[in-house]
């Protein structure tokens, strides 16, 4: 599995497109039809990425994205807004928001595939290079390094 996506989107035909196209690239996904269950489903299913309808039941799109991004440890979940809404002002809106990327329907489901791996590459490289040091020619692991030495504190204390 490439990795977990949450699908926010409360028509099934086109939820039942997404998931088609999801599944044949190898992605687990979860369909959820309304913000408040996008909400609540996030600590159990823990996805990497979400696909999120503006236009959805209770709580809409753009509050769902607000309140993600309101908790520290979703800050940087990537967010792809999937949605009939096409005015600018609802473009500048999302992204003020903290939205990744903005798909207007009806879409492409090949482009929608290829832009969620595409953010997935530019923030898997980017967690990775958080942990990283890099000085001139030299890169340090950073996680590895201190993983490594608290072995080694370890080892010492139970020396001595």
């Amino acid at each position: 599995m490439l990795a977990k996506i949450l699908v926010v989107e409360d028509d099934k035909s086109i939820s039942d497109l997404i998931t088609l196209h999801l599944k044949k690239n190898d992605f687990e996904y979860l369909v959820v039809h309304n913000g408040e269950d996008a909400l609540s489903h996030l600590d159990n299913f823990m996805p990497d990425f979400i696909i999120l309808d503006w236009m959805i039941p209770g709580l809409s799109g753009l509050e769902v994205l607000r309140r993600i991004r309101n908790k520290q440890e979703y800050k940087n979940l990537p967010i792809l807004m999937l949605t009939a809404k096409n005015s600018e002002q609802d473009k500048i809106i999302s992204f003020e928001s903290g939205l990744d990327d903005y798909i207007t329907k009806p879409f492409l489901p090949s482009e929608l595939i290829a832009r969620v791996k595409a953010i997935l590459k530019r923030t898997s490289q980017l967690n990775q290079d958080q942990d990283n040091l890099i000085f001139n020619e030299i890169k340090i692991n950073i996680a590895v390094s201190y993983t490594h030495l608290r072995a080694h504190e370890t080892r010492e204390d139970l020396v001595c």
